[in-house]
């Protein structure tokens, strides 16, 4: 999905662009959408670590995907072999998924990844 005011502007609005419906900055109008292969950064992580022990760092700005990604990254305890992970949260743009980026910011304390992981990146 793209944002509703790409046609004025592409160059400057590819940045609203997603895969997460439910942001009112968004078109969710199934005509204007594009298809992009999606690939799994869990998966791509886990081939690095086979070649390093671990990663530097890590940013995300997927503009609402972040919650599913971090998700899977902690279920497979990635985030440890992570020096730095710092996440632009998106939880104004997608009001109906703020209890769950509470609860990833709890699972974040809980797993004591406050040290090295940074969900208010900006």
């Amino acid at each position: 999905m793209r944002s509703v005011s790409f046609d004025r502007n592409p160059l400057a609005q590819t940045v609203k662009s997603t895969v997460v419906s439910g942001s009112s900055e968004v078109d969710a109008n199934s005509e204007n959408m594009v298809s992009v292969p999606i690939v799994r950064l869990a998966a791509i992580i886990e081939e690095r670590l086979e070649e390093r022990n671990d990663i530097a760092l890590l940013k995300l700005d997927i503009e609402g995907a972040e919650l599913e990604v971090m998700n899977d990254l902690m279920d497979r305890d990635l985030l440890r072999h992570v020096r730095l992970t710092v996440v632009e949260t998106h939880e104004r743009q997608f009001p109906e998924l703020r209890r769950d980026y509470r609860m990833l910011r709890r699972r974040v304390a809980a797993a004591q990844l406050e040290d090295r992981v940074f969900l208010d990146w900006i």
